[in-house]
């Protein structure tokens, strides 16, 4: 292993730059260090056909692979250099190892190539994806860079690959499709100043994959996929008929929760038409294989304007098309008090009767929920109960007597009390 301090290896500037060339400079600084080698350490170089640059023409040896693309120069010492021509020089060099060393032994040193090569970013419609439905791919980088405004979007299943015309015109080309111009509903690409941007629609993924974008030997990194798993249930909790029986004013709370989803799940709460979900908080539950599942409580003062109107729980986790709501919608039985107390209204405005006449009294109260029931206090003649909108009604008929004086008062019963 070369790690004698009395060996630098450094490069031309702190980082190469992808389509550019870079110089490695070795000073021995050993006045016996007639030649020095220079290798690359990710190459096996004891392989038949190792290029070996000859020692006495310019006094170093180049060990760096058989490959035609490997057209290093260096040049003599005493202080030697290596020099990387700008067809090498692409983002796969990043992180490659190179050493110099004296062609006798006994000195040298390693040195860690960085480079800062084009800036490809690759972007997708959205996080996850759902099996059958399209699903947009969005590439941006560099042309000023790149070897050419040419891009492909694969993985190890699927390969597209799209390119600017490179006579000024702006025109977009499929090259998946032979160079057809692209369809704007499947590919488009265009520039602005150095930016440019290629886009893809694939019309149904259903496997998830590691996508990058791809201009030669330069790629972006990974855009790891997962297929999306819609919401397919909605449940409200504790509510197991298709009424719920609360007072006015009272403070109710009703709880929501969905299946497990991918991504996770948002819950919408509605009264009627009217969207309560402001007035709800949430908990999310994690499942294994990034499922979650979503919990959502409703609290709220109930008022008299709520009656029969229907609860519901709406949930969705990647667009209003997957919408799931309650199967069963319950809705508010709501109970108030009366209003005003019981009236009594006679067929004439005289509280007098003759013995033995026919009298009609007609009691009446409006209001409350549910409606009141109204009885009588001597059951003496015929009685007719009506009740509508909202106002419970009864009416007696009797014959008068004296032994009724004072008597045959309405009595209004409620849930709640007058």
């Amino acid at each position: 292993m070369i790690t004698e301090a009395a060996w630098t290896l450094t490069g031309s500037s702190e980082f190469a730059v992808a389509g550019e060339s870079f110089t490695l400079i070795c000073n021995p600084q050993d006045s016996n260090a007639i030649a020095v080698l220079w290798k690359r350490l990710d190459i096996d170089t004891t392989s038949t056909g190792t290029n070996r640059a000859s020692v006495e023409a310019n006094g170093c040896r180049i060990e760096l692979g058989s490959d035609t693309q490997y057209q290093y120069t260096c040049e003599p010492g005493p202080v030697y250099k290596l020099i990387i021509p700008a067809s090498v020089m692409t983002n796969s060099q990043n992180n490659i190892e190179y050493s110099c060393e004296s062609i006798f032994g006994g000195g040298g040193d390693k040195y860690t190539l960085t480079v800062a090569g084009i800036n490809i970013t690759i972007f997708g419609s959205s996080q996850y994806v759902v099996p059958g439905r399209p699903f947009t791919f969005t590439c941006v980088f560099n042309p000023s860079d790149a070897l050419s405004k040419q891009l492909n979007i694969q993985n190890d299943k699927q390969f597209e690959a799209v390119a600017l015309s490179n006579d000024g015109s702006g025109v977009c080309y499929n090259i998946t499709l032979e160079a057809t111009i692209c369809d704007p509903s499947r590919c488009s690409c265009s520039q602005q100043e150095d930016i440019f941007t290629a886009k893809w629609t694939i019309l149904s993924i259903d496997a998830e994959y590691a996508w990058m974008c791809k201009e030669f030997n330069n790629q972006s990194p990974a855009l790891n996929l997962k297929i999306a798993v819609p919401v397919s249930s909605v449940t409200l909790y504790q509510v197991t008929c298709s009424q719920i029986d609360v007072f006015a004013g009272q403070n109710i709370s009703l709880t929501c929760v969905t299946g497990q989803s991918r991504p996770r799940s948002y819950i919408q709460w509605y009264i009627g038409t009217d969207n309560y979900t402001i007035n709800s908080s949430s908990t999310v539950t994690y499942w294994q294989d990034e499922l979650t599942s979503f919990t959502s409580k409703l609290t709220f003062t109930v008022t008299r304007n709520q009656a029969n109107l229907a609860v519901n729980c709406k949930a969705y986790n990647i667009d209003p098309n997957t919408t799931v709501e309650l199967v069963d919608k319950p809705k508010l039985n709501i109970q108030y008090r009366l209003q005003p107390k019981a009236k009594i209204k006679y067929v004439s405005d005289s509280l007098s009767v003759t013995e033995g006449s026919f009298v009609t009294l007609h009691c009446e109260v409006e209001g409350g929920s549910p409606l009141a029931v109204i009885s009588w206090s001597c059951f003496c003649g015929k009685v007719t109960n009506a009740s509508e909108a909202g106002i419970s009604r009864s009416i007696i008929t009797f014959t008068a007597s004296s032994s009724l004086n004072g008597k045959n008062l309405c009595v209004v019963q409620h849930i709640r009390q007058v």
